[in-house]
């Protein structure tokens, strides 16, 4: 069988093609893209080939390639953006071009827009925009922006873009994709896992510090309450201790108050002895004992003396 490659040029009588399908009696099925003929032709030397013929009366119209044909020969048509550039180039549809579209799809899923957009006139198409900030490591400038930046990303803008590739015999078989897709899930799976398990290490590592933070707070309110209790235990003892100064205060009061009262009741009683004496002395004047109380007097002053 020849390859995409070779063929890029071909040009196929329609009569040529016309036998090949006994004159389109054998149809092999039916789809998007009409009634599918099966034929044989000799595209590269003696060998020949299986193709699936899809004949447009006048219509352009796009289909997926028959899976159990290596081609589709129809006229060019699609919707551009989607189209693989040999397809619209050869009229020559394989299974590699439904990679292409393929590819094309999954960098709409990627940018989260249409491959193909009609902004104020102007055609934008976001294949050649794909794979110019793919090539450029700028990615991340067209991605959505509901997307981050990641391995499972990369990987699978890879993908995306090897189904892009001018080169039809350098696109993956549709299987590889589908291989390289599961991975992609596989890898997107652990990284959400790897994110909820960071997710629930930082809330308990949150629910830690706050509790933390509470038992800090607890500590505050016990070291405040002990400290609240301190004072009011030292000014009790203040106030103790001001209520025994005070009565100190008061005994000493009394104590001089009974002192002073001691000392005027002794003045009164040494008054009240001179009274007597002097009372006394002025009677023995009058019995004219005078000298004898005075040498009495004396004599008691004597004997008080020694």
């Amino acid at each position: 069988m020849s390859s995409m490659k070779d063929s890029e040029n071909l040009k196929i009588p329609f009569g040529d093609i016309k036998v090949a399908t006994k004159n389109f009696k054998t149809i092999i099925g039916r789809g998007g893209y009409g009634p599918v003929y099966k034929g044989e032709l000799t595209l590269s030397g003696d060998h020949l080939t299986s193709v699936a013929v899809k004949r447009l009366p006048n219509i352009a119209e796009s289909g997926r390639a028959n899976e159990d044909e290596t081609y589709l020969i129809t006229n060019a048509g699609g919707t551009f953006g989607y189209c693989d550039p040999v397809y619209i180039k050869t009229g020559i549809l394989t299974k590699k071009s439904d990679v292409y579209s393929f590819g094309a799809v999954l960098f709409e899923a990627l940018c989260g827009r249409l491959c193909f957009m009609n902004v104020i006139g102007e055609q934008r198409h976001l294949v050649p925009l794909a794979r110019r900030c793919y090539e450029e490591g700028k990615l991340n400038e067209i991605m959505d922006l509901d997307l981050k930046d990641s391995e499972s990303v990369r990987e699978f803008s890879e993908v995306a873009y090897q189904c892009l590739h001018d080169d039809q015999e350098r696109r993956p078989s549709m299987d590889v994709v589908l291989q390289k897709l599961e991975k992609v899930l596989e890898l997107l799976e652990y990284e959400e896992a790897c994110e909820s398990q960071k997710l629930e290490e930082a809330l308990q590592l949150q629910i830690y510090e706050e509790a933390l933070e509470f038992q800090k707070l607890e500590e505050a309110l016990r070291l405040q309450e002990y400290e609240e209790a301190c004072e009011l235990r030292l000014l009790e003892e203040a106030l103790g201790l001001q209520k025994l100064v005070e009565t100190l205060q008061l005994l000493e009061f009394d104590d001089a108050l009974e002192m002073q009262e001691l000392m005027e009741a002794l003045e009164l009683y040494k008054l009240g002895d001179m009274l007597n004496l002097e009372g006394i002395g002025e009677m023995a004047m009058s019995n004219g004992l005078g000298n004898f109380w005075e040498m009495g007097v004396c004599g008691c002053n004597m004997q008080s003396s020694t």
